[in-house]
């Protein structure tokens, strides 16, 4: 049996406000990944309830924990979709 220890880190460090698409740059090694989480970012500043009833739907986070992530910690909201898939899927 394998014990997979994964330690989540946001992909890209927060320079502008929560949800800006400015500042947001990644390397993550996958072109599609890199070119798709900034539109992320777009929408989930525009439709931010609607971003946060998709992670609760689709990927089963806690709102709350979400919204901290986002607001209280500084993550973006591209970083947020991705762990909780990631996070699902694992």
């Amino acid at each position: 049996m394998m014990l997979l220890v994964c330690d989540v880190q946001p992909l890209a460090a927060q320079t502008t406000s929560p949800g800006a698409n400015t500042g947001y740059a990644l390397a993550s090694g996958d072109a599609w990944l890199d070119k798709t989480l900034p539109d992320v970012n777009v929408y989930a500043q525009r439709y931010t309830e609607s971003f946060l009833d998709e992670l609760v739907r689709y990927a089963g986070m806690p709102r709350d924990y979400a919204y901290a992530l986002i607001n209280t910690h500084g993550w973006f909201p591209a970083d947020v979709y991705f762990a909780a898939m990631l996070a699902k899927t694992l």
